[in-house]
């Protein structure tokens, strides 16, 4: 399992052509309710000393299967992980991977597409779950650091349960 530098400021790499390719490497062999709960735990684990200030949600299909909030998280926290969610299950992509592809502004990224920015956000956090041979079947997400860290959380989390997974069989 690999260790994040939670301190990292330069995240230049994240373009959506790289976003991209992560998605396509973190499909797993299977997704149960068990294993969205080992991943939201991992996550928290993963952000060490800033667990305090994350939310983190996981959906298996359309349902909530794991919510946890630290100590130092705020209501828009949950909306905002809804709101990622949203997008990764509308867009078929990582929330940041939306943003980073966004040519326009905001408004006009949602105006196109028809959707209220209150229920979608393009900003980095929730990430794709994805079954080999199956397709998009839940979502991970979270809020309460930058963007980037969000993601980078989410995305490490998912790639752990892929080699736990791996091990496993």
């Amino acid at each position: 399992m690999a260790n994040l530098d939670l301190n990292r400021t330069d995240w230049s790499e994240l373009t959506a052509e790289h976003i991209a390719e992560q998605e396509s490497k973190a499909v797993l062999p299977r997704f149960s309710v068990a294993d969205a709960h080992w991943l939201g735990r991992h996550i928290i684990q993963l952000a060490a000393d800033l667990a305090s200030q994350i939310t983190v949600n996981i959906r298996h299909g359309r349902r909530q299967v794991f919510l946890q909030a630290g100590e130092d998280t705020v209501l828009d926290n949950e909306s905002w992980v809804r709101r990622k969610s949203n997008a990764v299950e509308r867009l078929g992509m990582a929330s940041l991977r939306a943003g980073r592809s966004n040519t326009r502004t905001e408004a006009e990224f949602y105006a196109r597409r028809g959707l209220d920015p209150m229920d979608y956000a393009i900003h980095g956090g929730a990430f794709p779950i994805t079954v080999k041979g199956v397709g998009l079947v839940g979502v991970v997400a979270v809020s309460g650091l930058t963007q980037e860290l969000d993601h980078a959380l989410a995305h490490q989390g998912v790639m752990d349960l892929r080699k736990r997974l791996s091990d496993v069989h």
